[in-house]
């Protein structure tokens, strides 16, 4: 088999994953760079394709989340998050989530396989055209009272 036809079988067959991950916001944002990279290098090192990824920023949590450090818990309330998705073909993804835990800088994170199109942009909505003011001009303000006699008119027949 060719080399070229080798990668398309290899992309046919790969499947989409999606990771999300929590760096403790106690280290630099060159340093939590560093760890997002050591992250997708876990990915691609295990024969993943990157398709697209985030940056960590830091990020209010919704609660806080502790983590275990040297026999000593450390609470937090924000955390750097990114996230990244990648193509793989089968791979023991409890081994690639045990070794992205086991780095002392993650507190959480989160593999997911995601269907093909979840990534495919989203149709707009068509815009409904805005519904013109009647011929003559500008509508004028109408009288509460009226108002009132037209709606009686209607309800009486």
């Amino acid at each position: 088999m060719s080399e070229v036809s080798e990668i398309k079988r290899e992309t046919k067959d790969a499947s989409l994953y999606e990771i999300s991950y929590l760096i403790v916001p106690s280290i630099s944002a060159e340093e939590a760079e560093a760890v997002a990279a050591k992250i997708t290098g876990l990915f691609t090192d295990a024969g993943g394709t990157l398709v697209s990824s985030e940056s960590p920023k830091v990020r209010p949590l919704a609660y806080e989340v502790g983590k275990r450090s040297k026999g000593a818990r450390t609470v937090f309330d924000t955390a750097y998050f990114g996230h990244a998705y990648f193509r793989l073909v089968e791979v023991d993804l409890a081994g690639l989530s045990k070794k992205i835990n086991a780095l002392s800088e993650v507190l959480r994170s989160l593999l997911l396989a995601i269907p093909e199109d979840a990534l495919a942009p989203k149709r707009a909505e068509p815009i409904r055209p805005r519904r013109e003011a009647p011929e003559g001009g500008e509508s004028k303000p109408i009288n509460p009272e009226e108002l009132d006699k037209q709606i009686e008119q209607l309800v009486v027949s």
